[in-house]
């Protein structure tokens, strides 16, 4: 049995070897023999495995403040160990291949142990349909050439994929396992792999739950508390936001922060249901293989949609059944948690990728059920070639449906980013040691360019990703918050991408790819800029508004962090756009990012009790309106705007009476929508 083992670990080791070394190849041919990865995303992880290995752990630049851009804690901590043996710039991406490929391999080893549980009886009919073959799940699984794409990227996948199979095999191996059989350190095995799954991929909390609840229910043998092992993978999902909470001060990583459906600006339930329905159309066109672009040539037109269906059922017949059911529902938490996603679909399905192997096994298991089932009145033999013939066909389909895209993809994919992303970082290698880039796409610039940089997406600059989600007038304010030491030299941005366009000076470089539509990277042009922020600073106090008194409070709208200082908020979302106006005041230019407001503001501003507060707005408007202010629930007046071509500063003076140090403001429009941009709060000299 362990002669037999090797061989099948020698051969799991040959075929995910095989794998990588295929889709590796099909890189190196497109880009000229240069090793790149097809997503910028693994050189994210490579940055951060940098920072761990020269001891500045998630800090994405040293000197920077740690940050909490790498999907995968537990990938980038393991990058890291060949970067301290040497592996360096590309060197350490030929390092994660192999690693890729290893953890491939263990996929397939586990794979091929689920299945032969998966072949087992399943009740009903007083017959067992034949057992699978022992290599159909690795050849399943390697049918499917957009999970090869995915398992040779140099992301997390590979170990996310093996970890989730892996989990699959333990736990059915621990419910078969005698209670007597059962051991407090194997129990400690089967917490630890739960508790480093969400390590791995957040998502996986679900499935680490399903293997705690499996603890809890068919607990170690002996003493009572060896049931408290079935806490352990729970803890590997609260150490997470602890993690980040420990590293940056806020439990919710960036990644949450910029991808997450809840973490949207003016979130509410219209846009829940905008979003999950879009990703629900979006989840049917991938798995029916009828979706429109983006979606379209992952499975066969409606083929696996059946045998997913079906596969699921497999479960619920099986001798085996409450083991399954816990993975099954666990996996398939973990899959419906990517829909939360704003990018659920981005970089070919990458988030969902992880746990869609076990389900895939399911779904063959189902097939070869059925061709069982179609010869049900046959000997063994029989049905065991037809079950054969039926699975065959289902892998055969997939196989060629995906393969003839998804290899040549990943070339095109790695040349994309070689002729863009390489020749731009090349070009920010080569600006002076000081320099400070702003970039819009975080991996390759920062790892090959080896200049600070300031990630206006953020996920490695923390807090910019508010900023960026926001809209425009928020991107200004981003860079108009950051003090003169910390604001960026250079710009590397994708035209098409950045709306702050007056902030791009001289073009030092440019790269581009052919067009119209891309393989992987998010533009056809990327231009590397000298900076232009002459002037952010203009317009911090009232330019227009003769005001007298302690200048006690301002609010700068669409700051995105002044506004949470200030608890601002606006209603309802739709009648809201995050906007950048520029007017001279005495020949100069001022920009203001701010938001247009159709309904209501609310927001609080200090004051001084027992003096008349004075608030004065910077607004915009095309049409005359007036705005409606109500102080601490009282009504103390209007503003009225003009709809000039301009600046407009009305003010408006709030009685003593009505002022406490912490003052609630609600500001309502009774006309044309009205853009606010700063408020000012001045104390006057009136004593109550």
């Amino acid at each position: 049995m362990r002669g037999r083992t090797i061989a099948q670990l020698a051969l799991a080791l040959a075929a995910g070897g095989a794998l990588v070394s295929v889709f590796v190849a099909s890189a190196l041919d497109h880009t000229g023999g240069l090793p790149v990865a097809p997503l910028d995303d693994t050189f994210i992880h490579l940055q951060y495995a940098r920072s761990i290995a020269e001891g500045h752990a998630f800090a994405y630049h040293p000197g920077e403040p740690p940050s909490s851009g790498a999907s995968s804690i537990a990938w980038a901590t393991l990058l890291a160990l060949p970067h301290l043996f040497g592996a360096r710039g590309l060197d350490l991406l030929w390092a994660d291949w192999i690693l890729s490929a290893l953890f491939v391999a263990l996929l397939l080893f586990a794979a091929a142990r689920v299945a032969r549980t998966l072949g087992a009886p399943i009740e009903g009919g007083g017959r067992d349909v034949a057992p699978l073959p022992p290599l159909a799940a690795p050849l399943g699984l390697l049918a499917w050439g957009w999970l090869g794409w995915h398992l040779a990227s140099g992301m997390e996948v590979a170990l996310a994929a093996a970890l989730v199979m892996g989990s699959w095999w333990a736990l059915l191996a621990w419910e078969a396992r005698p209670a007597d059989a059962r051991t407090p350190r194997a129990a400690l095995g089967l917490g630890a792999l739960g508790a480093l799954l969400p390590l791995v991929r957040p998502e996986a909390a679900p499935l680490a739950g399903a293997l705690a609840l499996g603890l809890f229910f068919w607990p170690a043998r002996g003493a009572h508390r060896w049931r408290a092992l079935g806490a352990l993978p729970v803890l590997g999902g609260l150490f997470v936001p602890f993690f980040w909470w420990l590293v940056t001060g806020t439990a919710r990583s960036n990644g949450a922060r910029n991808k997450w459906i809840f973490s949207l600006p003016y979130f509410d339930e219209e846009r829940l249901r905008h979003w999950t329905t879009l990703n629900l159309e979006k989840a049917w066109g991938f798995f029916s293989g009828t979706g429109g672009e983006g979606t379209e040539g992952y499975f066969p037109p409606y083929l696996f949609v059946l045998l997913f269906a079906l596969g699921l059922l497999v479960p619920l017949l099986h001798r085996r059944r409450r083991a399954l059911v816990l993975l099954v529902g666990g996996t398939l938490a973990c899959a419906l948690a990517t829909l939360s996603s704003t990018h659920f679909d981005s970089h070919r399905f990458r988030y969902l990728m992880p746990f869609l192997p076990p389900l895939l096994l399911l779904a063959l298991r189902a097939a070869h059920a059925l061709g069982g089932a179609f010869a049900r009145g046959a000997g063994s033999a029989v049905r065991g070639r037809a079950g054969a013939l039926s699975w065959s066909l289902a892998a055969g389909a997939l196989a060629w449906t995906s393969w003839p895209e998804a290899l040549p993809h990943y070339g095109a994919a790695a040349s994309e980013i070689a002729q863009q992303h390489v020749v731009i970082a090349r070009a920010i290698r080569g600006l002076p040691a000081n320099a400070r880039v702003a970039i819009n796409d975080a991996g390759v610039l920062a790892y090959l360019g080896e200049r600070p940089t300031l990630d206006v997406v953020g996920l490695t600059t923390n807090h910019s990703v508010t900023y960026y989600l926001a809209g425009v007038g928020s991107e200004h304010e981003l860079f108009e918050a950051l003090p003169p030491a910390r604001r960026p030299t250079h710009f590397a941005v994708y035209p098409r991408w950045w709306r702050a366009r007056h902030f791009l000076g001289r073009a030092v470089a440019s790269a581009s790819v052919p067009g119209p539509r891309t393989a992987i990277v998010g533009g056809t042009r990327m231009v590397l800029h000298e900076a232009r922020l002459e002037g952010l600073d203009r317009g911090e106090e009232p330019l227009r508004a003769e005001v007298r008194g302690e200048r006690v409070d301002a609010l700068d709208v669409a700051d995105t962090l002044d506004e949470r200082a200030h608890g601002y908020e606006a209603e309802p979302w739709r009648w809201i756009d995050d906007t950048l106006e520029a007017f001279p005041i005495d020949g100069e230019l001022v920009r203001e990012g701010g938001r247009v407001v159709g309904r209501v503001e609310r927001f609080e501003l200090a004051g001084r009790p027992g003096r008349a507060l004075t608030l004065v707005l910077r607004a915009h408007a095309e049409e005359a309106s007036e705005l409606r202010v109500r102080v601490n629930g009282a009504e103390v007046g209007a503003l009225p705007i003009a709809g000039e071509a301009g600046w407009e500063e009305p003010s408006l003076r709030v009685p003593a009476e009505h002022v406490r140090e912490r003052n609630a403001i609600e500001v309502r429009r009774s006309g044309w929508p009205v853009g606010s941009f700063h408020w000012w709060a001045f104390a006057t000299d009136e004593v109550r």
